[in-house]
């Protein structure tokens, strides 16, 4: 399923040249985790049960379409991207005017909406105020290194070989920074389940790494910001944890918590600029699917 030329070209034409979305192409880093669009990719796929289960039927779309003969099955294939041209274009339609940028005390409200709890947007936003404070919480001249600011909530930290949703990295003095996300209650089998990758993640990069430094010099932290972390038992508190080679910090924080180390709602809402390019421009009106641009627009309203 992983092919970058020519296909590829094709799908990065439409996410770039189309879309205009300037992150990496999500679809083609999450191929590269999969050997074929079959069943066992789609039982491991998040989708409501019967007939809305949208893999299922895709891949039971894919095994009717191999029945056929190659010419039915091109002829088949062309119809079906026609259709969905039709359907995009009907959408680029009737998309609502783009947001303007929401003044000061519209901003305050919308970032105390999200320290309070979830804020129901299948975690797009919640990932998007993250880049916001990870961006804030760091030295300014480590900001423009930043990897995986306005990546898709989608795209795995494997993939792109990142210690979390969004990295910062500084060889001068040997560490390492990553930012996970996390929209609902933070658990230790969530933080578990991120070390076994992170293992992986720190062994492709090992050899990277070690042309810097030795393993024991590096520093790495990788902070976990979600809204409700009081079910944590073994990650209550700061702890260090051997990962392959290397000695990682985890710690566990509240959105609120981050906001008030940061110096306060009001204070992290006088960064217009940051907000504007890391919140409102990436969750506005053609950034992202309407129902989470709507959701934004309620919390800025409200």
């Amino acid at each position: 399923m992983y092919e970058f030329s020519p296909r590829g070209e094709a799908c990065n034409y439409l996410w770039h040249d189309e879309y205009r979305n300037p992150t990496q192409n999500p679809y083609l880093n999450n191929a590269k985790g999969f050997a074929a669009l079959d069943m066992t990719w789609a039982e491991n796929r998040k989708g409501k049960q019967g007939a809305k289960n949208g893999p299922v039927r895709l891949v039971e779309l894919f095994a009717e379409l191999g029945k056929l003969p190659y010419p039915s099955r091109r002829h088949a294939g062309c119809l079906i991207r026609r259709w969905l041209c039709r359907r995009l274009d009907r959408i680029q339609e009737n998309r609502p005017e783009k947001l303007p940028l929401p003044a000061e005390k519209s901003r305050i409200r919308f970032l105390r909406h999200v320290s309070k709890g979830n804020t129901a947007s299948l975690g797009v936003i919640d990932q998007r105020v993250c880049d916001f404070l990870a961006v804030l919480d760091q030295p300014e001249e480590l900001r423009k290194k930043a990897r995986g600011l306005g990546s898709s909530v989608n795209e795995t930290n494997l993939s792109a070989a990142k210690i979390g949703d969004v990295e910062f990295v500084d060889y001068g003095n040997h560490s390492i920074v990553g930012y996970e996300a996390h929209g609902g209650q933070l658990r230790d089998e969530y933080i578990d389940l991120h070390l076994n990758t992170l293992a992986r993640i720190l062994s492709e990069k090992r050899l990277e790494l070690r042309e810097e430094a030795d393993p024991a010099v590096w520093d790495i932290t990788v902070k976990y910001v979600a809204h409700d972390i009081s079910p944590l038992v073994k990650y209550a508190t700061p702890a260090v944890v051997k990962v392959s080679d290397y000695d990682v910090t985890v710690l566990a924080i509240t959105y609120s918590g981050l906001m008030d180390s940061l110096g306060g709602i009001e204070g992290l809402a006088e960064y217009e600029e940051l907000f504007d390019s890391l919140v409102h421009e990436k969750v506005n009106y053609g950034a992202v699917p309407e129902p989470i641009s709507k959701r934004y627009y309620e919390l800025i309203s409200l």
